[in-house]
């Protein structure tokens, strides 16, 4: 299929902001991001926050959110998120709700400060839970209650969206939790599912972003029916399941204030009779605004329509089973979205649901009220063509003008009109609620115009957002609904504006015309009013009315013929083009409707998606300085097809190295995931710092396939080279993984620096049963780089914890060691604070009575009762069931050290038992070491994370218990608060300040270090 594009639904120079900050790794979803604003022509640039730290963007005012004013702010949260790093094995259930619920309320509260003082549309996405939490009998009804939390608190926000489960059913994915993924990199869904984040994200960004249409333009046979009427008959038509939902959808979308119409080549008189006798028709005549049963031209037709209406052809949407009529309006109205049903009646309901057209974002009252708002219009009409003079159709209307500020309750609709209004707007500036509030706050004022007449109430149709500038009343906003042009109120609206400034003493009423493809109308009404006061500005005109002037305007329609009132052009000629004045450089539309059309046929689950992105053409293999090498063996040959898919790129070479080919860390879990699928064998992430060809990996993959269990490999991974002594060790954290160091590594350059990672064999993931072994066997393995001190270690959580016993081993063998770098690593035994969770107990059970609290007496008695019977129920329940579990691990963790006590073959089903779970266990029995008489350094993280807050209000030792492991007591420790919480103080930008930290302690400590060795060589 060509190549097309969607309209602009924004000026194109303007780059469209898309931050996203996430609980998890998020990275994976900017493929399919990407490709939908490419798609949709939203010129969009997508940034991604530091890793989980969605507070920090709400808080922060120099956060990539804060910044963001004009674009789109996303947040994702996966709720068991918030445990993650702080869940143990002893932690239950009841600790783990009560961590999630206690960060929604702060979430709730930060979103609600953000969104005050940020205008940029904030997506609040409530991502799924893995299949552990999923099938939990308590949790999805908790979590349920906390997304209507945020939905009770700050769904009223205009600039506030959220995003759950329903919203994913329509792109349903076989596949959406991706376990290894999530162990590697936190990475928990898999690229299925990614891709269905990112079209409904790119949805609803598209529903924010694009103009709303108006008008539901019906053709009748084979569309709202099956049959032909003028040849079935009456009686010979069917409302089969397919074409009843596609009424009812029809019904669903005039309740949303969509205005329905038929547009039919037929005999009007039968269209009729099938209204009055067919009862099983969900669709009646009430439903409808208008309608054009002839047998001219569709696209005539829509233009009568649209004059009928007031509207615009590009707020119509036209629906038909006929390529050809399809094909006519799509020639002779482009500006018309037009769609045609599929072939199969049976694809209906599936084609509506993804016409992203339909979407709507919030429904007003006055949505709800516009048939019978356009209906009346329509006799309004009919009243016009009978009178005999425009006086005296004016005077038969009864017509009653109210100008007042808005009450809260209008302020949705006060913005709405300024997104949807366009033939009568002066300047065409989008509002959100947010955005008033911020003009009310900066000394703007804002009018609303409601209108009546004896047909009915118009409602609320016009704006007026002015305030005092430079000795005049100067408009911000000035529009009015098309629907009462031409009865004089926007000269109603003129006057009072200068009545306002005659009463504050200002000469002059100042209003700015800023032209569009559309707002000729508005211009005509300025210039009809004072030509003589208009002058021409960079943006367009600007209209300087004196105020005495302004103040005394009257609407005289003999005098002022309106050229915004209903024409009687044949709606079938072509419409005539807008002034030069008014032209816009934006780019006319280009198969807009084609694009739509396809979305919604072939671009439908995520793996149509996925397809479509894939075939698109690959990058260039960079120039690397050296000739490409190709594979040689069906290994080299399978890895290079993995590295060219996900790197996409056309081809890569054995010899290229993963980073230099743009290879992060991130897509590294990717690439792994794939070599275990296809070569089924696990590697950790850190085989690409030690192998970043396919040579050497494949050299890997072949070695590790032909070596017996009883072989093992180092456990020093090279993470950075450099020529300063004495090398960096850093230690594994509780996972097994040492990739997490590869950004502090670069920043310590020119130093070496070594992971140390488990020592492992296929299938089993650590050998180590106690931390003094552990701590003995890297040892070992670091005297093979550096037999001698001065020794430098360190190592986050776990990895601090065996850095400390390291060090306390390698003092006891008579080494120095000048660095013990504690990065966020609290003391295996250090304690929480006291009362920390009876405290939060206490606050769930104080909730459960304000819940009860406005029911009577003995009810609140009852329901107190048996809501806390149900959470002892469950608790005892799910206690048993965690308790289980342990009692398994444990018996493992207990075989396990049996086996490798005595060198013997280990069983396979002690086989993948996490490091995580066995690093647990084994720090539950050992008891460290009070007497290091070195220095220890401290890096404390500075910033909560949600349920990743700093060990610092966790633990009631602000030293978090090491001061009490050396002798020289809480002297002993040098304690820094670094960048960053938890899991990204090693993440961009924030591992800065952690190196700055460590180089400069090594400055101070590593020269006393070394002179220290030398004297004692000497």
């Amino acid at each position: 299929m060509q190549s097309t594009q969607l309209p602009v639904p924004v000026a194109a120079s303007l780059q469209q902001p898309i931050a996203v900050s996430a609980t998890f790794t998020a990275e994976p979803l900017e493929e399919s991001l990407a490709f939908w604003m490419e798609k949709l022509a939203i010129p969009a640039s997508i940034e991604f926050a530091p890793y989980n730290q969605i507070f920090q963007q709400l808080l922060d005012p120099t956060s990539l959110f804060a910044q963001n004013q004009t674009g789109v702010n996303l947040l994702l949260v996966r709720f068991e998120d918030w445990w993650r790093f702080s869940q143990t094995e002893d932690t239950s259930d009841t600790q783990r709700l009560a961590e999630v619920q206690r960060n929604a309320q702060e979430l709730c509260q930060a979103l609600q400060a953000a969104l005050n003082r940020s205008a940029a549309a904030h997506i609040l996405c409530i991502c799924p839970p893995s299949p552990a939490v999923q099938n939990h009998p308590d949790w999805p009804i908790a979590f349920q209650a906390i997304e209507e939390q945020f939905l009770s608190e700050l769904g009223g926000a205009s600039n506030f969206h959220l995003l759950r489960s329903p919203d994913f059913e329509r792109y349903a994915s076989a596949s959406v939790y991706a376990p290894e993924r999530d162990r590697l990199g936190h990475i928990p869904y898999t690229p299925d599912f990614f891709t269905a984040l990112g079209t409904t994200l790119a949805r609803r960004i598209y529903a924010i972003k694009r103009s709303p249409y108006k008008v539901i333009a019906l053709d009748c046979d084979n569309t709202i029916w099956k049959g032909i009427v003028g040849e079935d008959g009456v009686d010979g038509i069917e409302f089969s399941a397919p074409f009843q939902a596609l009424q009812q959808f029809m019904i669903e979308q005039q309740n949303a204030g969509m205005v329905l119409c038929l547009c039919s080549k037929n005999n009007e008189a039968d269209v009729m009779e099938v209204f009055e006798k067919r009862p099983d028709m969900p669709l009646k005549l009430d439903h409808l605004v208008s309608w054009r049963i002839n047998w001219l031209p569709k696209s005539g037709n829509l233009r009568s329509l649209a004059a009928d209406l007031n509207l615009g052809l590009d707020s119509f949407i036209f629906l038909d089973d006929n390529p050809v009529e399809c094909a006519e309006v799509r020639t002779n109205c482009p500006e018309v979205l037009t769609l045609q049903l599929p072939k199969r009646e049976e694809d209906i309901p599936a084609f509506l649901a993804h016409v992203w057209a339909f979407d709507h974002l919030t429904v007003t009252e006055e949505d709800r009220k516009r048939t019978a708002l356009y209906q009346q219009n329509v006799a309004r009409s009919r009243l016009e063509k009978e009178a005999t003079s425009i006086e005296a159709f004016l005077s038969s209307l009864e017509l009653s003008v109210d100008i007042a500020v808005p009450t809260e309750e209008q302020q949705p609709r006060v913005a709405q009109l300024t997104q949807r209004t366009n033939q009568f707007n002066c300047t065409t500036r989008r509002r959100s609620e947010a955005d008033i509030q911020q003009l009310a706050a900066q000394g703007l004022e804002s009018r609303a115009i409601e209108v009546r007449d004896r047909f009915g109430d118009y409602g609320l149709v016009g704006v007026m957002i002015f305030g005092d500038r430079a000795a005049a009343l100067e408009v911000d906003t000035f529009l009015l609904s098309c629907r009462v042009l031409g009865r004089g109120v926007e000269y109603q609206m003129l006057r009072e504006l200068g009545q306002l400034a005659q009463q504050r003493g200002l000469p002059t009423v100042r209003v700015p015309f800023i032209p569009s493809k559309k707002n000729q109308p508005a211009l005509s009404f300025l210039e009809r009013c004072g030509a003589d006061f208009k002058t021409t500005t960079d943006e367009g005109f600007c209209f300087e009315f004196p105020t005495d002037y302004a103040a005394q305007l009257a609407y005289n329609p003999s005098a002022n013929p309106s050229d915004t009132a209903r024409s009687d052009a044949d709606p079938t000629s072509p419409q005539p083009q807008a002034k030069a004045s008014v032209q816009s450089n934006k780019p006319e539309p280009i198969n807009r409707s084609e694009r739509l059309q396809m979305i919604a046929t072939e671009l439908r689950s995520p793996t149509q998606i996925l397809q479509h992105i894939r075939r698109q053409g690959k990058a260039v293999r960079p120039d690397l300085g050296h000739e490409l090498v190709p594979p040689r063996t069906t290994t080299e040959q399978k890895l290079v097809k993995i590295w060219s898919e996900l790197l996409k790129l056309d081809t890569v070479g054995v010899t290229d190295n993963y980073f230099d080919l743009g290879g992060t860390s991130l897509l590294a879990v990717e690439v792994f995931v794939k070599i275990q699928k296809t070569f089924g064998q696990k590697l950790p992430l850190t085989t690409l710092v030690e192998r970043p060809t396919i040579e050497a990996l494949a050299q890997r993959l072949e070695r590790k396939k032909r070596r017996s269990q009883e072989e093992t490999p180092t456990s020093l991974v090279l993470l950075q080279s450099g020529n300063a002594d004495p090398p960096l060790f850093l230690v594994h954290d509780g996972d097994g993984e040492t990739l997490l160091y590869r950004n502090l590594a670069k920043r310590l350059a020119p130093r070496t620096v070594y992971g140390i990672q488990p020592l492992n064999r296929p299938g089993f993931p650590i050998l180590h049963t106690r931390i003094a072994d552990m701590a003995a066997y890297y040892i070992e393995q670091i005297r093979t780089v550096q037999p001698q001190g001065p020794y430098l270690l360190g190592g986050m959580c776990a990895g601090g914890v065996l850095s400390f016993e390291m060090a306390c081993q390698l003092e006891a063998q008579g080494q120095q060691v000048a660095l013990v770098a504690l990065m966020d690593a609290a003391d295996s035994q250090a304690e929480e604070k006291v009362g920390r969770i009876a405290s939060e107990r206490l606050s769930r059970f104080t909730q459960v009575l304000k819940q009860e609290g406005s029911r009577p007496a003995h009810e609140r008695i009852v329901g107190v009762l048996g809501k806390m019977l149900n959470k002892a129920s469950n608790l005892v329940r799910y206690e048993t069931q965690s308790r289980s579990k342990a009692v398994t691990d444990r018996i493992r963790f207990k075989l396990l050290r049996f086996y490798l006590d005595r060198k013997a073959i280990l069983p396979p089903f002690l086989a993948n038992f996490p490091v995580r779970t066995v690093y647990e266990l084994a720090e539950k029995e050992h008891v460290p070491h009070t007497d290091y008489s070195g220095n220890l350094l401290l890096l404390r993280a500075t910033s909560g994370e949600g349920a990743d807050e700093p060990h610092t209000c966790k633990y009631a030792d602000p030293l978090l218990g090491w001061g009490q492991r050396t002798s020289k007591g809480v002297m002993g420790v040098t304690v820094y608060d670094v960048a960053g919480g938890h899991a990204s103080m090693l993440q961009e930008p924030a591992v800065e300040d952690m190196a700055q930290r460590i180089r400069n302690h090594l400055e101070h400590n590593l020269a006393n270090s070394l002179s220290l060795v030398q004297s004692g060589s000497r």
